[in-house]
């Protein structure tokens, strides 16, 4: 079903609630929907449907120039044409297409060719212009403005939690910057969303001010504070992100741990878009299989937890012991789990399903059909990450 809506929630509800084991998958698709959609929050407190956050690849070359020429763009300037290529690679194309409008108005009665000014203009709008003051005021050291400036954005919807996030990123392309002092126009142009005219000179020059120690400084800070509250709140365990001692901390800290431990995953920093979902995503219910994506990355949440996987280099699993103990069998069969098995664990005097023993042993549900099963003569010896087991048959 595609474009879903708020308004089939009912119907959606209905299918949800009488599914059965067996029954045909249903894929719903809808744009964007907020933390109060009563369709999203259907589908994300839901036990047998899975909520997918999913976000658009970059525009082709083919298509941004076809975009440029639909508008009637004729006449611009070569960096502003790369401008364009670079800001249409970091935005959703409704919104590129928005900016091609704003230029075309933006420049009735004026015959010039449109230059990377036109296009800093047309994208700095009022709330981006408050942001700039405010960073500009905090690199200039004037701290007795910040106060007036933070409330002016806050009246106008900018939650603190994204503008801390945008500040940071700030300080951290400052950085950036900073290291490569020779290559700093390919730096530069690494940055998303891309930067032109004054602000591209203004980045240059609080760069320079800042410099490499101060900068580090900086940000060693918010790690410092980072490691200190993951110590402190025990927010990390086996590599999964403990959720509900991690919301009991300030939005801008949950943030900041946020980053420091993607940082450290060697994972590509997010946008703020996915950051703020990703806040968002904690906040479901407890129950809720939410599934976000950006880039090769991928985050899950089960039990309280979050999971971040990195598609493409998923690593190699640790060889299991009951693998090792039997490999040397030629009779040798490894499996994986089917529908309604039963198992008994070694140890133990009576069966159950084998469902309700990956759920004891809080296996996530994406890595229970995963788990190899080892069979020898036909019959079950051992399961991955499980243990030691035999099958039991049911009478059909």
């Amino acid at each position: 079903v595609k474009n879903g809506t708020d308004g089939m929630s009912n119907l959606f509800s209905e299918i949800i609630h009488n599914y059965q084991e067996g029954d045909a998958f249903l894929i719903v698709t809808a744009n964007k929907l907020n933390t109060r959609s009563k369709l999203r929050k259907l589908f994300e407190s839901s036990k047998t449907a899975i909520s997918i956050g999913v976000y658009p690849d970059p525009l082709t070359t083919q298509e941004i120039e076809l975009a440029i020429k639909n508008v009637g763009i004729q006449e611009i300037t070569t960096d502003a044409k790369k401008n364009l290529e670079q800001l249409a690679k970091s935005v959703e194309y409704n919104e590129f297409e928005q900016v091609l409008e704003k230029l075309i108005l933006y420049k009735i009665n004026d015959d010039t060719p449109i230059s990377s000014e036109d296009i800093s203009k047309c994208i700095n709008l009022s709330s981006e212009i408050e942001l700039d003051d405010l960073i500009n005021k905090i690199c200039e050291g004037n701290t007795k403005d910040l106060s007036p400036l933070l409330l002016k954005l806050n009246t106008k919807g900018q939650s603190p939690t994204s503008t801390y996030i945008i500040i940071n990123q700030y300080f951290r392309n400052l950085h950036m910057l900073a290291i490569q002092p020779s290559n700093i126009e390919q730096a530069i142009s690494r940055i998303r969303p891309p930067v032109f005219g004054d602000r591209r000179n203004k980045l240059l020059s609080n760069s320079k001010r800042w410099g490499v120690k101060r900068l580090e400084k900086a940000l060693t800070l918010l790690h410092d504070l980072a490691e200190i509250d993951i110590a402190k709140f025990n927010l990390i365990v086996d590599n999964k992100i403990q959720i509900n001692r991690l919301i009991k901390l300030s939005s801008e800290r949950i943030t900041n741990v946020l980053r420091f431990y993607i940082n450290q995953r060697s994972f590509l920093m997010p946008s703020n878009k996915v950051l703020d979902e990703l806040l968002t995503v904690m906040s479901a219910k407890s129950d809720a299989q939410v599934l976000l994506k950006w880039h090769c990355y991928e985050v899950r949440r089960y039990n309280g937890e979050l999971y971040f996987f990195d598609t493409e280099h998923e690593g190699v699993k640790l060889q299991c012991p009951y693998y090792k103990k039997l490999q040397h069998l030629s009779n040798l069969e490894v499996r994986f789990r089917k529908d309604g098995q039963r198992v008994k664990l070694k140890g133990k005097d009576h069966s159950s399903s084998l469902k309700k023993v990956l759920q004891e042993s809080n296996i996530p549900p994406w890595e229970r059909d995963k788990l190899r099963m080892y069979y020898v003569d036909g019959h079950l010896k051992a399961m991955e990450s499980i243990g030691e087991m035999s099958e039991v048959l049911t009478n059909i």
